[in-house]
């Protein structure tokens, strides 16, 4: 036994260090945003898709016809007609893994009974391929996946769009009543144009925007450009930010050409039998083995995000933040 020397009492108080030393019980990790399309926030999702689905077939039936004022003998009467038809929208996989070797798991299993919290790395990584999964899963909510002809909520060529010339975020001209106006006219057409069949209530904005939104008060009252929208629109009951809506991210996943340099705003009606998606949840498949190496692949699988009345929707894309 190796002799102990008097002076490592002293300097330890009688203890090792390490006897001294207080683990606490949290531990820290990596903060994430929220994922909104991921999460239902703006699209219901629908977790009903079966295991093994190649696609999701949309019935619908399209009615029209004509009436007019006839004579009681009259053989030359309108008709009215009823004809059937279908959406189909093709399922994705979405898949990420883990994996770890038996002496990790020996480590790990070693670092929780020393009473270290962040030992059990397995679950870290269990979360790590979840979340990989959601943040794939909100992006394609989101965008869709065009090379896969999968539609998203920001991708859908038939709800209507066009380019506002008028610079909301970084033209400082434009007063706060104009912008207000733009919000509640929008809303407004698409009522209008629908016969009141559409009522958007919710607005989505890039951040840029909302900041102006809520800092800017409208001439001669202390009540925010939102405060006033919501107030006055009969339609909009709420304008939200979202980070997905910005030029860059639109160009990147090919919703818009690059170098557009456009933000995309959307009202739309919060309801899921105008807006809907379609999931699985994720599934952990059975764990493989390899000589002394552990994997794990996680699956999901989604139709993405369609409109059933793109009409009742409209995009608006305004220049972004310079």
């Amino acid at each position: 036994m190796a002799q102990i020397k008097q002076d490592a009492f002293a300097e330890a108080g009688g203890f090792l260090r390490r006897h001294l030393e207080y683990n606490l019980p949290e531990v820290l990790t990596r903060r994430y945003s929220s994922l909104p399309f991921a999460n239902g926030r703006y699209v219901r999702l629908m977790t009903d898709l079966p295991l093994g689905a190649s696609s999701v077939i949309q019935e619908t039936v399209d009615t029209y016809g004509d009436a007019a004022v006839t004579a009681g003998a009259a053989t030359d009467v309108p008709l009215a007609h009823a004809g059937v038809g279908e959406d189909k929208y093709k399922v994705i996989q979405l898949s990420s893994a883990f994996q770890y070797s038996w002496n990790e798991l020996l480590s790990a299993q070693q670092a929780s009974r020393n009473g270290y919290h962040s030992g059990n790395l397995t679950n870290y990584r269990m979360y790590s391929a979840r979340r990989a999964i959601a943040e794939k899963l909100n992006q394609v909510v989101a965008y869709g996946s065009p090379g896969l002809d999968v539609p998203g909520f920001y991708s859908n060529s038939h709800v209507p769009q066009r380019n506002e010339s008028t610079d909301f975020i970084n033209d400082s001209s434009v007063t706060a009543q104009e912008i207000a106006d733009f919000l509640i006219s929008e809303a407004d057409d698409i009522a209008d144009e629908s016969q009141l069949t559409e009522r958007p209530n919710v607005v989505l904005v890039p951040v840029a925007l909302h900041t102006q939104l809520t800092t800017k008060s409208v001439s001669g009252t202390d009540t925010t450009i939102k405060e006033y929208v919501l107030k006055n629109s009969p339609y909009i009951e709420a304008i939200e930010p979202v980070t997905e809506c910005k030029a860059g991210q639109l160009e990147q996943f090919g919703v818009t050409a690059s170098g557009n340099g456009r933000d995309r705003v959307i009202f739309y009606p919060l309801n899921e039998e105008v807006v809907q998606g379609r999931i699985t949840e994720a599934q952990q498949l059975p764990e493989t083995q390899h000589d002394q190496m552990f994997k794990v692949v996680l699956v999901q699988f989604t139709a993405g995000c369609w409109f059933n009345y793109p009409k009742a929707a409209r995009y608006v894309d305004i220049p972004t933040k310079s």
